[in-house]
C-alpha cells in the first residue's frame, strides 16, 4: 500500500467516529516501558490540578469577591478543557492499566468485542479537541492580543501548547483528518457565545478582535482563526503523528530486546502496534 492510499482512506467516512482496532495506543508511549506512561500523565495532573489551584486563590485573595467573567475568556475554556483531558487520560489509563490489562496485551480490537470502550473514545475526542485549541489560543494570544508577564497568563497561553507537544510526543494515541469537525465545532460555539454575550450584555467585547460592532473587520478575524487556522492546525498535528510513527520504526522498534512490527501490514489492517512493553 502506498502512501497515498493511506492518506485516501483517512477520508473514508468510518473515521468521523472514534474507533480503532489497537485501543491500547491510547494509554501507553510511543516507546518504552509500560509503566511510563501512567508516570507521565499523574506527573502533569498534578502540576494542573496547583495550577487550578491558584485561579480561586487570585480571586478571592485580600478580600476578593472572585471572578465573575472567568467562564467568557476562550483562555479559560481552552486550560479547563486541557486540565480535564489531563484528568481523564490519568484515570483512563490507571484504570486500563489496573483492571483491564487485557487491552494492552491483546493484539486487535477482534480479539474481543469491548476491546476499545466508551471512555477510550472519550479520551480520544478530548485529546483532539485539546491538540488544536490549545495552540490556536497560544498562537491568537501572542499574536492579536497583548502578551502579559503574569506567570498565570504564561502557564495558560504558553506552557498549555508546551504540555500539549510534549505529550503528544510521547504518547502513542493517533490522529485522524476528519476529527478537524470536532475543534471547528467548539469554535463555532465560542463565536457564537461571543456575539450572544456582546448584544445580550452591555455591549462590550470580550475580546478587541471579537467587537461585533466592528463586525466586517471581526468577521474578517473569525474566518482566518477558525476556518483557517483550525484546519491548519489540525493538519500539522497529523503531520506530527506520520513523523512520530516515523521516529518509532526507526528507532524504538529497532532497540535491543524489544519486539518490532510491520507498519505496513498494520496500516493495511487498521492497526498500528507499539513496541512491546514488559
Amino acid at each position: 500500500m502506498t502512501r497515498c492510499d493511506d492518506l485516501k482512506k483517512e477520508f473514508q467516512c468510518s473515521n468521523f467516529v472514534f474507533d480503532h482496532d489497537s485501543p491500547k495506543l491510547f494509554v501507553l508511549t510511543e516507546c518504552g516501558p509500560r509503566i511510563l506512561y501512567p508516570l507521565w500523565s499523574g506527573l502533569w495532573l498534578v502540576w494542573h490540578i496547583v495550577w487550578f489551584s491558584l485561579d480561586p486563590y487570585n480571586a478571592y485573595k485580600n478580600g476578593g469577591d472572585g471572578d465573575p467573567y472567568y467562564f467568557i475568556y476562550l483562555t479559560n475554556w481552552g486550560y479547563v478543557l486541557l486540565g480535564f483531558y489531563n484528568l481523564v487520560d490519568f484515570i483512563v489509563t490507571l484504570y486500563v492499566h489496573v483492571k483491564r490489562s487485557d487491552i494492552i496485551h491483546l493484539s486487535t480490537k477482534s480479539d474481543k468485542e469491548d476491546q476499545m470502550p466508551w471512555y477510550i473514545k472519550v479520551l480520544w475526542i478530548l485529546f483532539e479537541l485539546n491538540n488544536s485549541i490549545s495552540v490556536l489560543i497560544t498562537i491568537a494570544f501572542y499574536g492579536l492580543l497583548t502578551p502579559s508577564g503574569d506567570p498565570t497568563s504564561i502557564e495558560k497561553h504558553a506552557v498549555n501548547s508546551v504540555y500539549v507537544l510534549l505529550n503528544f510526543f510521547v504518547c502513542a494515541k493517533p490522529v485522524r483528518l476528519l476529527h478537524v469537525i470536532y475543534p471547528l465545532v467548539i469554535g463555532i460555539i465560542y463565536i457564537i457565545f461571543s456575539v450572544i454575550y456582546q448584544v445580550g450584555g452591555d455591549g462590550a467585547a470580550i475580546y478587541p478582535v471579537l467587537d461585533w460592532d466592528q463586525a466586517g473587520t471581526t468577521i474578517i478575524y473569525v474566518v482566518v482563526l477558525t476556518c483557517i487556522g483550525v484546519p491548519v492546525v489540525h493538519m500539522a498535528f497529523f503531520a506530527m503523528y506520520q513523523l512520530r510513527i516515523f521516529i518509532h520504526d526507526k528507532c524504538c522498534t529497532k532497540r535491543s530486546g524489544e519486539q518490532g512490527y510491520n507498519e505496513q501490514t498494520a496500516i493495511s489492517t487498521g492497526e498500528r502496534g507499539v513496541t512491546s512493553y514488559m
